[in-house]
């Protein structure tokens, strides 16, 4: 017994597919199925053997790379104590197990902090405690060059006040200036506007026309 199927093309078209109601029930089969592996000696397929001698070398190039990364940190190590400020890619060049200087500048730091948390639980007696008897002076000097940092920073505060309140002086002084020019223009065409209107006027009353200059000299009666 079979049934038949229409399936729709990506052009749209129809076509019809019978199938049985077995194929149905057992599905359709995978398109690309997966190639199994024929072992060489035996011609059956399982899983591959452990390999004693790759385990071997595998296990001998962990020491080995454990050996060189040791060997790095006290090249690194090395380095920095004799010269504070070498430079990351000096020590890069040296060392065999990284690759980039940011690997090198991490793993100094991994190292310095693994020290330092070693040495807090040493006491104030050999090195540290002679750093420590010298912490006073240095307080001492750091709170003398804060206090002359304060002073320069007044000095330096007071001397922008100043500077603020004649710059606003100035500021002020032609702004002054500025409005007393405004202002005269402003009279100017004002008087002059006057006059030209009394002009007209007069013309309007008696028909001969006079100059504003003119009819300015008839109101002050010259």
């Amino acid at each position: 017994m079979s049934f038949t199927i229409w399936h729709t093309k990506p052009d749209g078209t129809l076509k019809p597919i019978r199938m049985s109601i077995l194929d149905a029930f057992r599905g359709v089969p995978d398109p690309k199925p997966k190639k199994s592996v024929v072992c060489a000696c035996c011609g059956k397929t399982h899983d591959p053997k452990p390999d004693p001698k790759a385990d071997k070398n595998h296990g001998n190039k962990t020491e080995e790379r454990s050996d060189a990364e040791k060997a790095d940190d006290e090249i690194i190590l090395r380095m920095k104590a004799e010269n504070h400020q070498a430079q990351w890619k000096d020590i890069l060049e040296q060392t065999k197990t990284f690759k980039d200087q940011h690997q090198v500048k991490a793993r100094y730091k991994e190292l310095t902090g693994h020290k330092k948390e070693e040495g807090k639980d040493d006491s104030n007696e050999g090195p540290k405690g002679k750093k420590k008897d010298k912490d006073p002076d240095r307080a001492a000097k750091d709170a003398k060059n804060r206090e002359e940092g304060l002073k320069r920073a007044k000095s330096g505060q007071g001397q922008q006040s100043e500077d603020a309140k004649n710059e606003k002086k100035k500021g002020k002084g032609k702004q002054d200036k500025n409005d007393s020019n405004d202002f005269k223009a402003w009279a100017e065409s004002y008087d002059n506007k006057k006059w030209q209107i009394l002009a007209s006027k007069h013309y309007d009353k008696t028909g001969h026309r006079i100059t504003p200059e003119h009819a300015r000299q008839m109101a002050e009666g010259k």
